[in-house]
């Protein structure tokens, strides 16, 4: 898959505004990199509303992590839980097995899991999002 994009800076200094061919490989690895240093703040975070809210100031993905209801979870190669954001822990369920998509119900309650593997540094890793399914009644 290609993006393109356009050059505003280009057209402005009298160059053609040609749309050019960005290469994505950077762009991920960057995003994976983020998500990865964003899981490794959410492990420093302190109890109470201020003890986590001033380090996320400045890091809008671990904010997003931390503050979202969905349980999101990161797996190592060994199946070792990382890191987790507050919905996961005090959810208590997950699991290190990669499955792209499963429905499942604990005590009552019905869930939807996702999970994706992906490499980093030349290591594995799983990450697992847990949303609960409401139904209508």
């Amino acid at each position: 898959m290609q993006t393109t994009t356009s050059n505003p800076r280009a057209s402005a200094q009298g160059a053609p505004d040609a749309a050019a061919p960005r290469d994505e490989a950077p762009s991920r690895a960057r995003a994976t990199a983020d998500l990865l240093d964003a899981f490794q703040l959410l492990t420093r975070r302190g109890a109470g509303m201020l003890a986590w809210a001033a380090p996320f100031r400045d890091h809008p993905i671990a904010f997003l992590l931390d503050s979202m209801g969905d349980a999101a979870n990161l797996w190592g190669a060994q199946g070792e839980l990382l890191y987790q954001n507050r919905a996961a822990a005090a959810l208590g369920l997950g699991r290190a097995e990669d499955s792209p998509s499963e429905d499942f119900d604990t005590e009552g309650r019905h869930f939807e899991r996702r999970c994706l593997r992906f490499r980093a540094d030349e290591l594995e890793y799983v990450l697992e999002v847990i949303h609960e399914v409401r139904t209508a009644g």
